[in-house]
């Protein structure tokens, strides 16, 4: 579990999932972290060496923001 903020997520998806500076900035611009967004990435532990980590969700909220 990392806690970070909205560019150490960014560039950790663009180090993860191998990323062009085009799509890193069309998700800075379109697709910013939210606050408490929840990233998560499994791997196939079957595949061992060979695998690596796969996005399952991003931006996920575990909460409701409450209108005031």
């Amino acid at each position: 579990m990392a806690i970070t903020h909205h560019l150490t997520i960014l560039s950790t998806r663009a180090n993860f999932e191998r990323l062009s500076p085009a799509q890193f900035l069309h998700l800075d611009k379109h697709a910013k972290p939210l606050n408490c967004g929840v990233t998560r990435y499994l791997g196939n532990p079957d595949l061992e060496r060979r695998g690596k980590l796969l996005l399952h969700e991003y931006n996920r909220q575990y909460y409701e923001s409450a209108n005031l």
